[in-house]
């Protein structure tokens, strides 16, 4: 199993109370985009970290990059790429970064049923 597969499992354990399914997938598919971020554009990700607080979801995931996260634009409907940022972005609540020693980390926040 590849890290972006071990950090949905995760975080499917983590959410495993939420009641609505469509929270629970926009969490997976966040935690996937990071990680796959942290796999593609850095050395890979060093730790991923959840933080539930009632009605909101906090997801970090460090990478040993002090470089700071740059939205790329898909060259066309068929470009693979350039649409992580853009759905971080379109399903955070907020997200942002921050250098962490010599890497960094990359968060977002997702609105959850409190319980």
């Amino acid at each position: 199993m590849g890290a972006v597969a071990e950090a949905r499992a995760f975080t499917a354990a983590f959410l495993a109370d939420v009641t609505d399914p469509v929270v629970a997938a926009d969490a997976a598919l966040l935690v996937s985009e990071l990680v796959g971020n942290a796999i593609r554009h850095t050395d890979g990700p060093e730790w991923l970290l959840l933080v539930r607080c009632p009605g909101l979801l906090r997801i970090e995931v460090g990478d040993p990059s002090p470089r700071r996260p740059r939205p790329r634009h898909p060259r066309g409907p068929d470009d693979p790429g350039g649409r992580g940022l853009i759905l971080l972005k379109c399903l955070a609540l907020k997200c942002g970064w921050r250098r962490r020693g010599a890497g960094k980390v990359v968060w977002c926040e997702l609105r959850i049923p409190a319980g």
